[in-house]
């Protein structure tokens, strides 16, 4: 259903630190990496994602770094794990596959609408929402 990989947690911290970024400063990957104690090559594959999916700009050379790519406010937590295809989906009867206990199966509507409410609130909270 929804299942949060190392790589969707570093994204998110990621993203929630840049949005704590005074002043929309460009901030060193370097500086995330060691302050949160992440694996320096692998923050740096989450961050191009990002910057792929233009939910960050990025800056090389002296004082550079990534920053958001809008205000915080703007960017949904499903805007993020949506860059590493972590969005919850329901179980295959859902996405037009058969399922051969479809005659039977008495939950589909429950696991419908639980997959329903996780990307409601995951689409209804901001990078503004987790910093404040």
């Amino acid at each position: 259903m929804l299942s949060i990989t190392k790589k969707d947690d570093y994204g998110l911290l990621f993203m929630t630190y840049l949005a704590t970024t005074p002043n929309k400063a460009y901030t060193p990957l370097s500086r995330i990496a060691r302050e949160y104690r992440l694996p320096y090559k692998f923050l740096s594959q989450i961050a191009i994602e990002l910057k792929h999916a233009r939910l960050v700009n990025s800056k090389e050379g002296m004082g550079g770094g990534y920053q958001l790519a809008y205000p915080a406010q703007r960017i949904t937590i499903a805007d993020i794990l949506k860059v590493f295809n972590a969005l919850p989906s329901p179980t295959s009867c859902f996405h037009g596959k058969s399922c051969p206990f479809q005659d039977v199966c008495l939950h589909s509507r429950v696991i419908l609408k639980l997959s329903q409410s996780i990307n409601h609130t995951l689409h209804s909270y901001t990078l503004k929402d987790l910093t404040h």
